[in-house]
């Protein structure tokens, strides 16, 4: 119940994110095509004209900046919006000057708990904040984003601003993309605006055939497949949550029910006299009916006592901090709690008083046949391991996957390689920091960029008549300086790599090659920058997604040429290499907090969802296992029970231990393997269907299937031989002394 309790209260928790908004229900979110949430800024103002029933709508993107107040130095998250950003989500002013607006591009508004970081409790309308090199003027303070919402920002400014760049450039066509809410009137029809929303792009070549749709804001925070710069639930996490939650308490309540009618032999005599005694049917039914609601209110009190001391340990496998007192004391918590309650109180005692209060006491005297259905009850000891195999055969095959895209060669070197992040005036020195950093010996290569791989920063696709009037679709770039193809260790398999003297070039990848089918490069171009050469295929996307086209342009094509990365490769001490880096930023740009993360630990970073799947599903493999024995030890129970006599002549006529052990252990071991019969083409299937979020995957080998199921028979057997040994070393007197 104590596991019940914490899965039931952050599934609780979960489903109520997004739920404190007023507006809440009349919120939509604009999408393009299935999975993709950025739109161009002028659909703004077309949806404005030509939308009936769209009160209001708002832009923004959201990105950390570098800020600088009183000769120190952070960084922070900004969302660049517009004024109906606080209307559509009901932020409240706390202090505004006197036209809080962020029209202007150089206002800015905080959060409350920001502003009290930087000013304490004073009012800072007025005052001036550093953000990426520019002076902000403070035009107001707004209540911070409620903790269950998908916002998470620190400070507003005006789109103008925007910290989280995004450009779409098709052929001639540049658009600056960003993410879009409506707030609807509640008496529109929602098919109607998504009628009149859908094709509103298709004077665009860029987004010719793309069509807009309305999500609801209810859905938004549960769509993990659309990036958006918000916070969002791991679906999968919840939906495998609430499936386990069901089964434990399935599994709870068999063992429940198992335990009480095998324990209903030792109280046949306590029956009996009181069916002598005149108690009829009914009385000893609600006796037992009482008794499972008794002993389930003492198991809830100590639940909950036990969930508040394990909390701390789920919360890290869930990734959410899961507050048990605090979220008890709500009406919905306290509902659900009472509901598992009677649920588990009400159906563990309701089967068992139904059998044992149906036994008369002719049949106690004559010690005829009773408490049978134990077909039944092994038939569920067999789901029970069904579910346990399921659960063995998913950690193993997770656990699998995980090592394979951990250790998959992804094309570059990304041993001793570091990531450093540039933000602020260190954009702009970035030049004088790398030759700083490759006077030093230990430093192998340093080289700058605008993006790197697994975070794209561009995006371009257009038509190429040379190529049979092909069309590239979302190719990626990365703006490299010359040493990039050195700092990542690439192969080049055509042509030459850009120098420090050119102008206008780009590398393009193998895949995008292929696909071009150029027989030569010679004279080519990609979008107006001329290939120079080709390198060969590597991940610059994690291993959700395949390998698509690639184009690696020098920065000073990309416009000012802002690198957002220094790739250093290291050798020698890591320790002092770090702290010749951190010394080199810091002369270079004094007082600017040093970001900087190794790529293997980063890369690993991608798939921290499916690692809090594995140690959920580790931890509540565990918990099924324990269950499943417990299941066992009932039924084991019941049957020697049953054979006690069976036993006791055996015994007398000189069977051994041992033959004893075999007799009581074949039964179990036969619903282990059917068991492992259905689990295993259930277990096959799951796993089938969870490797389709990966593009590049593992094989579904047959030895985990044979572990996952040598593992749940050799549990099996362990527990049934304990207590099947207790009974076949029992002396036979006792059992037939009153034949």
């Amino acid at each position: 119940m104590a596991v019940i309790i914490i899965l039931s209260l952050f599934i609780i928790g979960e489903k109520s994110v997004n739920k404190s908004f007023p507006n809440a229900k009349d919120i939509y979110r604009v999408k393009r095509g299935e999975n993709v949430a950025s739109v161009p800024e002028t659909l703004l103002t077309d949806v404005k004209e030509k939308v009936p029933g769209v009160e209001k709508m708002c832009v923004y993107s959201i990105g950390e900046a570098l800020y600088e107040f009183e000769d120190n130095k952070a960084m922070a998250r900004f969302m660049a919006t517009n004024d109906n950003f606080l209307d559509i989500f009901s932020f409240e002013f706390v202090h505004q000057s006197a036209n809080p607006t962020l029209l202007v591009k150089d206002n800015i508004i905080l959060t409350k708990q920001f502003s009290e970081q930087l000013f304490g409790a004073i009012n800072p309308v007025g005052e001036m904040l550093e953000v990426n090199n520019e002076m902000l003027n403070i035009v107001g303070v707004v209540t911070d984003p409620p903790q269950n919402s998908s916002f998470v920002f620190d400070a507003l400014t005006s789109v103008e601003m925007t910290f989280s760049k995004s450009e779409l450039v098709h052929n001639e066509e540049r658009h600056n993309m960003l993410k879009a809410f409506v707030l609807l009137n509640d008496k529109v029809d929602i098919e109607t605006v998504n009628d009149n929303i859908s094709g509103m792009l298709d004077h665009w070549q860029a987004f010719k055939n793309q069509k807009l749709s309305l999500q609801p804001f209810s859905k938004v925070y549960f769509d993990n497949r659309t990036d958006d710069d918000l916070i969002h639930a791991n679906a999968d996490m919840i939906y495998l949550l609430s499936c386990i939650a069901v089964i434990i308490l399935f599994m709870t309540i068999f063992n429940y029910v198992n335990l009480t009618i095998s324990s209903g032999y030792e109280r046949l005599n306590e029956i009996g006299i009181k069916k002598a005694t005149g108690a009829g049917r009914m009385n000893i039914f609600k006796q037992f009916i009482i008794e499972s609601l008794f002993l389930c209110l003492f198991a809830l009190i100590l639940a909950i006592f036990i969930a508040t001391l394990i909390a701390p340990l789920f919360s890290e496998i869930l990734g959410k901090r899961v507050e048990i007192m605090e979220l008890i004391l709500q009406p919905q918590t306290l509902l659900t709690i009472m509901v598992i309650f009677l649920i588990i109180g009400m159906v563990s005692g309701f089967y068992p008083a139904l059998i044992v209060s149906g036994i008369s006491p002719i049949q106690i005297i004559n010690h005829q046949k009773i408490l049978k259905s134990g077909n039944n009850r092994t038939g569920i000891i067999t789901i029970q391991f069904i579910f346990t195999i399921i659960l063995v055969t998913s950690l193993l095959f997770i656990n699998q996957q995980l090592k394979y895209v951990k250790n998959k060669n992804l094309g570059f070197d990304k041993e001793l390689l570091i990531k450093l992040h540039l933000n602020g005036n260190s954009q702009k020195k970035w030049k004088v920091l790398k030759n700083k950093l490759i006077a030093n010996p230990s430093i192998v290569s340093a080289s700058a960029s605008l993006g790197t791989p697994m975070e794209i920063l561009g995006v371009s696709e257009g038509n190429f008549k040379d190529s049979g009037d092909k069309t590239v679709v979302d190719m990626q770039v990365i703006g490299i300086d010359e040493d990039f193809v050195k700092a990542f260790d690439l192969t080049l398999l055509e042509g030459r790599n850009i120098s420090s003297s050119d102008s206008n070039v780009c590398l393009i990848n193998e895949h995008l090659h292929n696909f071009l089918e150029w027989n030569d490069i010679v004279g080519k171009k990609v979008f107006g920058s001329a290939v120079i050469g080709v390198v060969k295929d590597f991940h610059h996307l994690n291993l959700h997604s395949e390998i698509g086209h690639l184009q690696l342009s020098n920065l000073s094509s990309l416009g000012p040429g802002i690198p957002s990365s220094l790739n250093i490769r290291i050798s020698g001490n890591i320790s002092q290499n770090l702290e010749f880096i951190r010394k080199t930023f810091n002369e270079v740009e004094p007082g600017t907090p040093v970001q900087y993360q190794f790529y293997d630990d980063w890369i690993q970073n991608f798939y921290q969802k499916e690692e809090s799947q594995a140690n959920a599903i580790k931890l509540f493999t565990a918990i099924a296992i324990i269950i499943s024995c417990l299941g066992l030890i009932g039924l084991v129970e019941n049957t020697t029970n049953k054979k006690v006599k069976e036993i006791g002549i055996r015994k007398v006529n000189g069977a051994k231990v041992w033959e004893v052990i075999t007799m009581l252990n074949k039964d179990f071991v036969k619903w282990v393997m059917l068991a492992f019969a259905i689990a295993t083409p259930v277990a096959w299937y799951f796993m089938n269907k969870w490797l389709e979020n990966f593009a590049y995957k593992t094989e579904l080998s047959w030895w985990i299937f044979v572990l996952a199921g040598v593992l749940a028979l050799g549990i099996a057997l362990l527990t049934v031989s304990w207590q099947s040994w207790k009974a076949a070393t029992r002396n036979p007197v006792e059992a037939l002394r009153y034949e």
